[in-house]
Order: structure tokens, then C-alpha cells, then sequence
């Protein structure tokens, strides 16, 4: 009787520890991972749009995430920690109890860029050598270089298994390496936004065919293939402290001359507090008195830079000299505005100008209680 009632205490006692471990060592049915452990072929765009239906989300991911050199070429075995989705937090906000219904909130306006740049075409500054998942063998145009409607054979050198009938990929080049204007140092490599293709079919092995669907400049053979990345023109413009992050250190198609609406590369990115949509000052620093303000004070300045190598050294020093107001002064000579940030660097399109500059220029963070003229005078447009 003894041996009978214990072996009933046990199985009582088996049976609260299984549903303890059910109800608590497990998560819930539907609940969203912390992590995702990537597999060969995904970008962060594909994981958003598996996790959160949306992959224009990528560059937050991506902010999660600075380990990732390349987004489009992600390690497999690599863990990619997951931001909360929105539904989520909105199950949170159910759960607890509401005394009076809140007013719907209004979309976000932000303001729309395309009628400044194509923001998929305005390619980006990588610090590391880019890597296409392949790149176009040949073509059966005969003309210099491939156009909408041309016939192009691509080979695939990573992830052939992974491409699929009907995908879209984007052409690129990239640059040799660029130093930076002010140090000379090494910087990185300006990839350069083509035109776009779409797989057709697979021919055999690695190679494929495919056709052109967009051009943005001259694309050809040798062009570089990567997975598309999602782009808007739907932009929310935010002010940032006022400091110098940084200089233009490069501009689309290696133009020498910065304009209204340029299109231009910075040495910061989202590890130095820039975002997409970041507003930005362009500035240009003038020693007083000089006998010629336009030419001579600026020249000089970054002379002497040239002797701190390191980033954040010569923009300490500088904001420190403006600060004191101590032989050199600024002048706001026009406007930025980001539209796509990266773990180093990031991508901006001018939005005022009152004076041409050249590589070098500063950029210095700009904030605001009223929304300006320069970002006003833009059409607007909803973020949900």
C-alpha cells in the first residue's frame, strides 16, 4: 500500500512539473523570437518582411545589428537579434486597463525627395570591398552599354540555389579605393547604383538570364548583381544636435563641385547618431581676418588638419575653437538631408546651397521648434 500511494505521488507530482514547464519553461503559440539565426541567401530586408511583413524596415535592423558589414550578404550562423514588432507591444498595451479612449493618432508627415534624387539610385559609400552575389558574363546587346528590354547573362557565384525566377536584382560598379579629403587616409569604396534586372530563367549550374528593367546610368558587362534593396521617398525629417559629426567626403558620379541637390557621401553613420532623415548644416569654416575669405581661410584649415589623423580628434579640437569663438568661426553655406544611413557611413542629398563647395566640407547638426522653409517648401507625404 505504501509502494502504491508513493508511485501516486509521483505521478502527480510529474504531471504539475510537466505543466509548469509547459506553461512556463516554453513561449507562448505566435510569440516573436528574440533572435534569428541566419540561413544562406537571406538579407535584412528578407528577415523584416518574415518577422515584421515589412522589409522596408531593414535600416532598423540594421541599427540592431552593427556587427553586419553587408546586408545583402549576411554569414550564415550568424545571430541577428530582432527588434519588438508593433503588434507586440501593442498586446502589452491591451492587457492593461484603459480609463478613456485615446484620440487616433495622426499619421507622421514626412516629406517626399523623389523630386530631388531617386533615393534607389543614389548608390552608397561602403569602408569595406563590396560583394555582389555575382555579375553580368555577357549580354546580347551590341551596343556600348545595356538598356530597359536588353538580354543579360548572369553568373552566380554565391547562393545559385537561392535565386529564383522572377527575382529582382540591382546592377552595380565599384569604385577604387577613395581617400579621405582631409586625412588622406584609406576610407572605403563609393558603390555605384546602375540599373536593375530581373532572372528570367536558369540556363545551367551558376548562369542565368535575365533581363533589364531599369537603368540609372551606364551598366554593362562586369556589372556587379545584388539583391535589390527596398528604398522610399517618403522621408521623416528630424533635427540633431548641434556638433559636427562629420564631412563630405565623396559625391555621386565623382563630381568635384557641391550643389542643390548633389548627391554626396559622409564618414558618419548610425554609430555616430546619424539617421535617415537626419537635417543637417553645411558649413564652412573661415579663419578672421583673411585677405580672401573664400579661398585662402578654408585651404589653410584643413592643412592643418591634415596633422590629426583620427575623425573624432580634429572634430573635437574644431568644435572646441568654434566654441570659444577662438580664431575660427562658421558659416552655414546650405542643407542636407539624409536618406539612408549605414553602420560608418550614410547617404544625403542637398537640399539649399547659397555657394558651390568642394570634398571636405563640414556638416553640423541643425534644431528647430518650428519646421523650416527648406523642409516646409517639400510636398509632403503620410508615415504610417
Amino acid at each position: 500500500m505504501r509502494n502504491q500511494g508513493s508511485g501516486k505521488m509521483a505521478i502527480v507530482f510529474l504531471s504539475f512539473f510537466v505543466l509548469f514547464v509547459f506553461l512556463f519553461g516554453t513561449p507562448f503559440a505566435g510569440a516573436q523570437p528574440k533572435t534569428h539565426t541566419v540561413q544562406k541567401g537571406d538579407t535584412l530586408w528578407d528577415i523584416c518582411q518574415t518577422y515584421y511583413g515589412d522589409s522596408n524596415l531593414w535600416p532598423k535592423l540594421w541599427e540592431m545589428n552593427p556587427f553586419v558589414t553587408n546586408p545583402h550578404l549576411l554569414k550564415p550562423g550568424d545571430i541577428i537579434t530582432l527588434f519588438e514588432s508593433e503588434s507586440e507591444s501593442k498586446k502589452e498595451k491591451l492587457a492593461m486597463p484603459v480609463e478613456k479612449t485615446a484620440p487616433p493618432v495622426p499619421k507622421i508627415k514626412g516629406v517626399d525627395v523623389s523630386g530631388l534624387t531617386k533615393p534607389e539610385a543614389m548608390g552608397y559609400l561602403s569602408l569595406v570591398n563590396v560583394e555582389g552575389w555575382g555579375f553580368i558574363e555577357a549580354a546580347t546587346s551590341t551596343k556600348m552599354g545595356l538598356f530597359e528590354g536588353d538580354a543579360a547573362f548572369v553568373r552566380f557565384d554565391k547562393n545559385a540555389d537561392n535565386v529564383r525566377k522572377g527575382q529582382e536584382f540591382t546592377i552595380a560598379t565599384s569604385s577604387s579605393l577613395i581617400r579621405h579629403p582631409l586625412t588622406d587616409r584609406p576610407l572605403g569604396y563609393i558603390v555605384n547604383t546602375r540599373g536593375k534586372l530581373v532572372i528570367k530563367e536558369r540556363i545551367r549550374d551558376a548562369h542565368f538570364r535575365a533581363e533589364v528593367t531599369r537603368t540609372y546610368s551606364e551598366a554593362g558587362v562586369g556589372g556587379l548583381v545584388m539583391p535589390t534593396a527596398p528604398s522610399s521617398s517618403c522621408i521623416h525629417p528630424m533635427s540633431t544636435d548641434p556638433k559636427l559629426y562629420g564631412n563630405i567626403v565623396a559625391m555621386k558620379d565623382n563630381k568635384q563641385v557641391i550643389g542643390q541637390f548633389s548627391v554626396v557621401y559622409l564618414d558618419s553613420g548610425f554609430k555616430d547618431g546619424v539617421k535617415r532623415g537626419s537635417v543637417f548644416d553645411l558649413i564652412k569654416i573661415i579663419r578672421v581676418p583673411s585677405p580672401n575669405l573664400q579661398h585662402d581661410s578654408s585651404q589653410k584649415i584643413f592643412a592643418e588638419l591634415t596633422e590629426k589623423f583620427a575623425k573624432e580628434d580634429y572634430l573635437a579640437d574644431l568644435w572646441e575653437k568654434l566654441q570659444k569663438g577662438e580664431k575660427l568661426y562658421e558659416r552655414s553655406v546650405g542643407k542636407i538631408i539624409v536618406v539612408e544611413a549605414r553602420p560608418d557611413t550614410s547617404t544625403a542629398v542637398v537640399l539649399t546651397s547659397s555657394e558651390d563647395l568642394t570634398k571636405g566640407a563640414f556638416v553640423k547638426g541643425v534644431s528647430w521648434t518650428d519646421v523650416p522653409d527648406y523642409i516646409a517648401l517639400l510636398p509632403f507625404c503620410p508615415i504610417e
